[in-house]
């Protein structure tokens, strides 16, 4: 489809969200696609985006901070590029294709019924999780 299309021939997509998000679908596109994201650091994108992986992390509503990783971007090698672009593929792969969120879903439903959820603490500086058994931690 278009979309996609547009996100295969992107260098990268620039997310400056100045908002918490829930789960945005433009960032699991575009890691779907290979295209490594620059997003504020607010809300879900810090445990969706790991910096200098499959993409970078900027100081929300700080234009000087996103001015910064757009230009670590810029002086990657064409070879540095093409990792990160890989990275960006892998980590859609291996936490957000249909058939691993079935699997978390099951998961999720079985210890529900088993009366073993959990509910994730969240880390005050990072917002991400600490420890759960619903939501695995960071890739890399």
């Amino acid at each position: 489809d278009e979309i996609n299309s547009l996100l295969q021939r992107s260098a990268v997509l620039l997310f400056p969200s100045l908002n918490y998000e829930g789960m945005p679908m433009t960032i699991i596109e575009a890691l779907s696609n290979g295209t490594p994201v620059i997003a504020s650091n607010i809300g879900v994108m810090p445990t969706m985006i790991t910096n200098q992986y499959n993409g970078f992390l900027f100081e929300v509503g700080n234009v000087n901070s996103l001015c910064q990783q757009i230009g670590r971007w810029e002086k990657l090698t064409e070879g540095e590029k093409v990792h990160m672009k890989k990275n960006a593929r892998e980590s859609y792969q291996m936490h957000y294709t249909p058939e691993h969120n079935a699997r978390l879903l099951k998961q999720i439903y079985q210890e529900a019924i088993q009366g073993k959820l959990s509910v994730p603490e969240f880390n005050s500086v990072s917002h991400a999780p600490k420890k759960t058994h619903i939501i695995e931690s960071h890739f890399g």
